[in-house]
């Protein structure tokens, strides 16, 4: 009898241990909130929208990162290839693409050029490139130094970026990659062709910061007077010394207006910045440590820029506090929080 009643007290046992443990396994599930997608199918998601196999190749996949906001779950998937870099955010949710930049460009997924290593992809390829520039100079490949051939991502284009040295001087060029043609091409560091319609000229720019500065061109040491590219905005970034002063400018090459100037390492914000439309550091510091929900008196190492990000005038705000770091943008004429990132330091 009390073999029996042993028996059935593991048995008794054994059904209730089992029965807590699936109870358990139940309030895990109830307790969490698993996303529809893992981090390896948001992979999967942005080698499909790639047309790339990322498992190999150029490819590389630098990070995948979980982000929360909220009840919100994103997987950021940032992966470079042949040296372009592409930045995918996922819903984890849905699976959908709601945000991808190319070469901190943002860019429409949905109308993304293809990618160059994309096996359907139809460009000219390096020679091709480099056979343009070398015609357009009027001289033989064997009279060129290669220094360097890279992929780009401008303007909604892929560029070829061809550098070489000839003939005593150093040449690069922007070759578009799907018709052949010259984008832009720089001598010594100094720019000789307009990228193309809409924009005002280069004599006009420099004109603009000459006036800036109290100055004429004659009487300044130009460095470099070049076309770019910079968070998707069009600009003649401009440098020359004057006395023992060294200036850098950026103008606007759409609309011929200084958005940035820099005098002997030290930023000098537009006439507006300050006043005006803009908010003042002060405020937009106000507002990035009232909302991170910290004391002023706790924040250390903080770093306050004008800059502007995809066409808005930001202040990019970066501080320690309670062990993290935070990094704001906010609008610099609203006032408003464009993207925060917090994270341990």
């Amino acid at each position: 009898m009390k073999k029996l009643m042993a028996t059935i007290g593991i048995i008794m046992v054994c059904a209730l241990g089992a029965v807590t443990f699936t109870a358990c396994g139940d309030d895990d599930d109830k307790g969490g909130s698993k996303p529809n997608y893992t981090s390896a199918q948001a992979k999967q998601i942005v080698s499909t929208s790639m047309g790339v196999n990322l498992d190999g190749g150029n490819a590389t996949v630098n990070s995948v990162i979980t982000d929360k906001r909220g009840e919100k779950i994103y997987y950021e998937v940032e992966v470079t290839v042949d040296g372009v870099k592409y930045e995918y955010k996922i819903d984890a949710n849905s699976g959908a693409i709601v945000k991808l930049e190319i070469n901190d460009q943002i860019i429409n997924a949905a109308e993304a050029p293809v990618v160059p290593a994309n096996p359907s992809a139809d460009y000219i390829g390096f020679e091709a490139a480099k056979a343009a520039a070398y015609a357009d100079l009027g001289i033989e490949a064997t009279a060129a130094t290669l220094i360097s051939a890279e992929l780009d991502y401008d303007d909604g284009l892929y560029l070829y970026e061809i550098t070489f040295t000839a003939n005593g001087y150093e040449y690069e060029y922007e070759i578009n990659a799907t018709t052949g043609a010259v984008y832009t091409k720089d001598v010594d560091n100094v720019s000789v062709t307009a990228p193309q319609t809409g924009y005002v000229s280069l004599n006009t720019a420099k004109s603009t910061v000459f006036t800036d500065a109290g100055t004429t061109e004659a009487a300044v040491t130009l460095e470099c007077a070049k076309f770019e590219v910079e968070s998707g905005i069009h600009v003649y970034e401009i440098e020359f010394t004057l006395g023992t002063d060294e200036y850098e400018y950026d103008v606007n090459a759409v609309t011929g207006v200084i958005i940035r100037k820099v005098v002997n390492d030290v930023v000098v914000f537009p006439p507006h910045a300050e006043g005006g439309n803009y908010i003042g550091q002060e405020a937009a510091k106000t507002i990035a440590v009232n909302h991170a929900g910290v004391l002023l008196s706790s924040v250390s190492e903080i770093e306050i820029a004008l800059e502007i990000e995809h066409g808005v005038d930001v202040y990019e705000i970066e501080f320690v506090s309670g062990g993290y770091e935070y990094e704001y943008e906010i609008n610099a004429t609203t006032g408003a929080i464009i993207e925060v990132d917090k994270e341990r330091a």
